[in-house]
């Protein structure tokens, strides 16, 4: 039967508190003096509500130490602790701490702090591996949870890959993606783990893409899932750093990009969002690739892109158009100027021909202009002054 007591108690904090003290006196584990803990107790707090039911304890005495504590005892003797150890029961009252420990619902800001005194205290032999298991799985596997946690994170990736209603795929992206970033230090997650999951939704969108521009739109609705997964996979690689042998591998699919313009502007349109992501990764200097990969890239991708994108714009909820012109602006102005050069005339015509849906990257076709003119002026004009300024000195 429950314990029915005048109290209500933070009773988790307590409960590590108290295995401190029954250890010190157990073993002489000094983690800190016994008036630190008394301390650590009077800093709980106390006010209670008639009727609380204490089902451990852990709890009980807990509340009586701290009552003493109130009454304006700061300071326990030695032979006064001694007494009170022994009325406690060492094993007795460890057991009752760790039993209430492993029932009890944990605040996420105790979590840490539970864990890391019961690791000190060192109480595996009397049950505190129990209560750990909630938070690590050292205690079960050992040195094999490496593995184990490759395994679920590339679980979840797929789940959320292959899951059937959209909605929740999103709200389950954003959280794995989240939770993903969080744990990118770990290094939990290998390269080729990523990317077989990446080259299997680019197996797929090439099936049936290829499909599609033969005329047969069974199952067209693919196209759009599966380049929305890549562009996700894609978020996931940038993110890690790993993302240039996409890039690479992208910008070689010259298959897909001659079969664009036979493929419904409504179905394929998803497709240019891919190419976008990388433009805005190069763009913002998250995605570091070879000049040759950077211009491959584009002589497969730019023309398709500039297809899709009035689509993109009216279709993609959320798109930011101006983040994706940044980035391409910034990615043409890595190449050589005479690159530059090609690149930004034929957009500059196509600007003129479609309006609004043509990319508007004027601020790079004005970097461009300036390199190109500007300051090729200045510098003439710089060398004909040493030339002349050379001359005065030779006949001076």
């Amino acid at each position: 039967m429950p314990v029915i007591v005048e109290g209500k108690c933070k009773g988790i904090m307590l409960a590590v508190a108290l295995v401190q003290l029954i250890i010190i006196q157990l073993v002489g584990h000094r983690l800190g003096t016994l008036e630190e803990l008394i301390h650590l107790l009077a800093n709980q707090p106390s006010c209670v509500e008639v009727g609380y039911q204490f089902y451990s304890r852990a709890e009980m005495v807990a509340i009586g130490f701290h009552s003493q504590w109130l009454n304006g005892i700061d300071y326990i003797g030695q032979s006064y602790s001694k007494e009170v150890s022994a009325a406690i029961g060492f094993d007795a009252g460890v057991l009752s701490c760790l039993e209430y420990l492993e029932a009890a619902p944990w605040a996420e800001d105790e979590e840490d702090k539970v864990a890391s005194l019961l690791s000190e205290l060192r109480l595996e032999a009397v049950g505190a591996g129990e209560v750990l298991k909630r938070v690590s799985t050292e205690v079960v596997h050992g040195n094999e949870e490496g593995n184990d946690n490759e395994e679920v994170l590339l679980k979840l990736i797929r789940v959320v890959l292959e899951g059937k209603d959209e909605k929740a795929r999103r709200e389950m992206k954003g959280l794995v993606s989240k939770m993903l970033h969080e744990n990118a230090s770990q290094n939990d997650l290998r390269k080729e783990s990523l990317y077989s999951a990446c080259n299997d939704c680019l197996q797929l969108l090439r099936h049936h893409f290829l499909r599609a521009a033969a005329s047969d739109l069974q199952d067209v609705n693919q196209i759009a899932r599966q380049a929305d997964n890549l562009h996700w996979i894609l978020d996931i690689l940038i993110d890690r750093q790993i993302a240039e042998d996409f890039l690479k591998t992208w910008a070689s699919e010259s298959e897909l990009s001659e079969a664009h313009s036979k493929v419904p502007a409504v179905h394929r349109f998803e497709v240019s969002r891919v190419t976008a992501r990388l433009f805005v990764g190069i763009g913002k200097g998250q995605l570091l690739a070879s000049k040759e990969a950077r211009c491959l890239l584009l002589k497969t991708w730019l023309v398709p892109f500039y297809d899709d994108f009035g689509w993109m714009r009216r279709a993609s909820k959320g798109l930011d158009r101006h983040l994706i012109e940044d980035g391409l602006s910034n990615t043409i102005l890595t190449l050589p100027l005479s690159w530059q050069q090609e690149i930004l005339l034929a957009w500059f015509n196509r600007f003129l021909n479609s309006g609004e849906d043509c990319p508007n990257i004027q601020r790079g076709f004005e970097v461009w202009w300036k390199r190109a003119f500007w300051k090729r002026n200045g510098e003439q004009d710089r060398t004909r002054q040493l030339r002349i300024t050379s001359a005065s000195i030779e006949h001076s």
